[in-house]
């Protein structure tokens, strides 16, 4: 008996000890290392002296396998993706810009990049800077580039656009703000960025509504308290009836066009 549950004890085992060795042999994907960790670059951007070093410490870091040039074979990479922000909006490619020194498509001649701070002088463009770094030879850009090509070997970033499909949509919000008796104005906030870079494009709306009193809204009939007001902050709140309702409102609330001692004479209960 004791044989045989030492037999079956070992089998299990093995089977566990296989079962970890098969699953380690599927790659993680890049995407799936960056789950959950979104940020806004316009919260978080660094300033740096020298383009590439700001660049660096704006990017978002994976590890990826491609095809080294030099080595001869796939090989791990070190990839560096930083969202471009430009002063007008537009990608510094439709100036003929391709690398972050300036260097136009081709590899001779430079233009002008425009770069500028994310959330102050410059929003996102649709492309990213990126790089790749072999960790086997240590050479820069010897995956996506001939040996040829001017970014090959040197410590430069290059434009490449965000492809639509890995645009994420922010999770929409909604503000009320009190305007007078008849008005609240609401605001919406979304937006999209990429899962790749992080770059990101608000969105923001304002629209003024009328306080329904048939619905449920933040100003409707006082089933909401406007207390957030200046003047009426802190009041103790009192379950009172208005217009027929049962409802939690502050004693100096006005709604319904009626007059606040037309809801202070209504049956408190």
């Amino acid at each position: 008996m004791k044989a045989r549950t030492k037999k079956l004890g070992t089998r299990a085992v093995a089977m566990l000890l296989s079962a970890v060795t098969a699953f380690s042999l599927f790659p993680v994907s890049a995407g799936a290392a960056q789950v959950n960790s979104y940020h806004d670059p316009a919260e978080h951007w660094m300033q740096a002296s020298g383009r590439t070093n700001e660049l660096d410490c704006n990017a978002v870091v994976t590890h990826e396998t491609f095809n080294c040039g030099v080595c001869g074979k796939a090989t791990s990479f070190q990839v560096f993706r930083t969202p471009e922000y430009t002063r007008d909006g537009q990608t510094a490619m439709n100036r003929n810009v391709k690398y972050s020194d300036g260097t136009m498509v081709g590899g001779s001649g430079t233009g002008t990049i425009l770069d500028g701070v994310p959330g102050q002088n410059a929003s996102y463009t649709g492309y990213h800077w990126t790089k790749a770094v072999c960790e086997t030879c240590g050479t820069v850009n010897s995956s996506n580039m001939r040996i040829n090509d001017y970014g090959f070997g040197k410590n430069v970033y290059w434009l490449y656009d965000c492809d639509s499909k890995f645009m994420q949509e922010l999770p929409e919000q909604k503000t009320y703000e009190y305007v007078d008796s008849t008005y609240h104005k609401v605001t919406t906030t979304g937006g999209e960025y990429c899962a790749f870079c992080y770059g990101t494009n608000h969105t923001k709306s304002s629209v003024l509504e009328r306080h329904d009193m048939g619905e449920r809204n933040p100003f409707s009939a006082c089933q909401w308290p406007i207390c957030h007001r200046r003047e009426v902050q802190g009041l103790r709140l009192r379950k009172i009836r208005v217009c027929g309702r049962e409802v939690r409102c502050c004693q100096l609330l006005r709604c319904c066009g009626r007059s606040t001692a037309h809801h202070q004479r209504d049956r408190p209960f």
